[in-house]
């Protein structure tokens, strides 16, 4: 399991921050509101 930072470093954000707004504007839910879930949004 990874944390947010390197996931959103692994997929080239430098900033959690921007990786986050990303994140939520495509799926309407925080990174954080799917960790350890069985999860998976389609990119």
């Amino acid at each position: 399991q990874c944390n947010v930072g390197e996931v959103a470093a692994a997929i080239g954000y430098k900033s959690i921050a921007a990786f986050t707004r990303a994140f939520q504007a495509e799926f309407g839910r925080s990174p954080n509101s799917v960790r350890g879930r069985d999860i998976r949004p389609t990119v």
